[in-house]
């Protein structure tokens, strides 16, 4: 989902109109969620209280808001409310979050490739960590470290969508891997405390962004390597980010 898609749903008052919000996600958008959080991450909530829960957390720095580059800043909630609205307007299918077999088969397709693409890795292919180091592996955690403070860092972002078309996969899916983690609507555990998150990102190295790789956090995280797409039954998830 891009910043310019993204925006419509901003513009529409999407954020001050609870019928498009579960239960949970609006009493985030309130602040009375965070006190249900995991104790961990209270004080990253606090770094956001009510105020700031109107738009993207990043959604006035020009370093995220390209309007064709994938929105990020946002929570599973906002995601979510996004697909309700969405689904809402007249003349669109309705859409929701994939499931994470839902992301996983489109991704890998019948063969079970390793990457988006293909089964090899190639840094020119995704925007992850080893393309703005412009080295072949970072997955050692001193190696990644080393970057993550170096003047390269500084430089990574997202990136637009569809910048690597010779990472999408067969079905013409851009960035499956790499460029922004991906909600999904699948929870991690049996305990529903973490939602499934896919696809790696433009700050994580080259593990993360397999097609296999999973991650999680908790529905309230948001962070500027953490965005999604959307699914419209029936059909793949849609190409944008």
């Amino acid at each position: 989902m891009t910043n310019l898609q993204y925006r419509r749903f901003v513009e529409a008052g999407g954020y001050e109109a609870e019928r498009w919000w579960s239960a949970d996600g609006w009493a985030w958008r309130m602040g009375q969620w965070d006190s249900k959080a995991p104790e961990g991450y209270r004080e990253w909530l606090a770094g956001r209280p009510p105020e700031k829960r109107g738009e993207p957390f990043y959604w006035h720095d020009i370093k995220w808001n390209n309007p064709l580059a994938p929105v990020v800043g946002v929570s599973w909630f906002e995601a979510q409310a996004y697909c309700a609205w969405f689904s809402a307007q007249p003349g669109n299918r309705p859409v929701r979050l994939p499931a994470e077999g839902e992301w996983e088969h489109a991704a890998r397709g019948a063969p079970g490739r390793e990457y988006a693409w293909g089964d090899d890795f190639d840094r020119d292919k995704l925007n992850c960590a080893e393309f703005w180091a412009m080295q072949a592996d970072l997955s050692d955690d001193t190696n990644w470290i080393n970057w993550f403070q170096s003047d390269s860092r500084k430089d990574a972002s997202t990136t637009i969508v569809g910048q690597f078309p010779s990472g999408a996969t067969p079905d013409g899916i851009h960035d499956l891997s790499g460029n922004v983690w991906e909600w999904t609507a699948s929870w991690f555990e049996t305990e529903q405390v973490n939602r499934v998150l896919r696809g790696g990102s433009w700050s994580n190295v080259r593990r993360n962004a397999r097609c296999a790789y999973r991650s999680r956090y908790v529905p309230d995280l948001f962070d500027n390597n953490i965005g999604f797409r959307i699914l419209s039954p029936g059909i793949f998830p849609d190409s944008a980010c």
